[in-house]
């Protein structure tokens, strides 16, 4: 039996900065830093991802500024992810953790989103974004009662397609659909419930 203490790869990540490009020696685990608000919706978007020997994954946690959790999930190539909304301000850890003693080198995007104002019976507005991992959040104003659809078009620059989400304004989900690529859609908002944003 052989034993080998490695220390954690460190370093720091800025939100809507450039992307962050990490190595993992074998065994070694990484643990990162941001700096983020209070209510921040945070993309991350793993740009590359390539292990050594090939085949592995990296599982990823989020803590929170006081240490406690807030997310985990895994990736075994390029993918994104919409974090859970930051609960407070502060400094929170990312921890890249390879699986077995496999080596790792990743690229890391985090990101705010977009935002706008959609108009009802107004003009497209189009989301567009060279970000990995960047969302984008629409407000529209509406009246308890009123009949409302969106017309939704996913365009070709989203192969793997991409989730549209309706909340209400309190910020329970009143309704959802999944776009592929090429694809016009009409989502059926029904009754608007609540007068609000």
């Amino acid at each position: 039996m052989s034993l080998r203490l490695v220390s954690e790869a460190t370093g720091t990540l800025t939100v809507d900065g450039a992307a962050s490009s990490l190595s993992l020696g074998t065994a070694q685990n990484g643990r990162y830093t941001f700096v983020g608000n209070a209510s921040d919706l945070i993309g991350l978007g793993v740009t590359a991802l390539g292990t050594t020997p090939a085949g592995g994954s990296v599982s990823f946690d989020v803590l929170r500024p006081d240490g406690f959790w807030l997310w985990s999930g895994s990736a075994s190539g390029p993918t994104s992810v919409q974090l859970p909304a930051l609960p407070l301000a502060g400094t929170y850890t990312l921890r890249a953790m390879p699986s077995e003693t496999k080596a790792a080198t990743l690229t890391l995007l985090l990101s705010r989103p977009l935002t706008g104002a959609l108009t009802v019976d107004g003009a497209a507005t189009v989301f567009q974004t060279t970000r990995v991992g960047q969302t984008g959040r629409y407000t529209f104003s509406g009246t308890a009662g009123q009949g409302v659809t969106l017309q939704a078009t996913a365009g070709a620059t989203f192969p793997d397609g991409a989730w549209v989400y309706v909340y209400r304004p309190e910020g329970s989900q009143l309704t959802s659909t999944f776009l592929t690529s090429n694809v016009d859609t009409k989502l059926d908002l029904g009754l608007l419930p609540v007068t609000g944003t």
